[in-house]
């Protein structure tokens, strides 16, 4: 079994023996409805919490939903673009691994993410790696 808490769209959907709901709402009180569902996933045997977006840590309740996230014994993988991350935030997260988009060797990726973009992933992969992130 999966979650996936896409927060740009604040949906959570799971998958279960080939089974896939999906919740959506613009709405930030949906967070609430949002935390019910994913306790009630913990409880029916989930492994594992995907956190994406867009970019998650652009969403204004990013801070909210990390605060929730050690009350739940599943593993939990942030999914980022990197730009964000520094030492001190990868510090206040409460994942347990954090994945790091990177689209091809730096011309690549720069093209399609913007100049620059390549180093400062893989600056955000290192700091992960510095703070103990798998």
């Amino acid at each position: 079994m999966a979650i996936a808490a896409a927060l740009r769209k604040s949906m959570v959907a799971w998958s279960r023996v080939g089974r896939v709901l999906r919740y959506w709402s613009g709405r930030p009180s949906r967070f609430l409805v949002m935390r019910r569902r994913v306790d009630h996933l913990a409880k029916l045997g989930t492994t594992i919490v995907t956190i994406s977006g867009g970019e998650p840590l652009l969403h204004s309740r990013f801070w909210d939903i990390n605060e929730m996230l050690p009350q739940f014994f599943v593993r939990k993988v942030l999914f980022t673009n990197g730009v964000l991350l520094s030492r001190q935030l990868l510090d206040g997260l409460n994942v347990d691994e954090v994945q790091v988009s990177i689209d091809g060797l730096e011309p690549a990726h720069d093209a399609l993410r913007g100049r620059g973009s390549f180093r400062r992933a893989l600056r955000a992969v290192e700091a992960a790696a510095e703070a103990g992130m798998d």
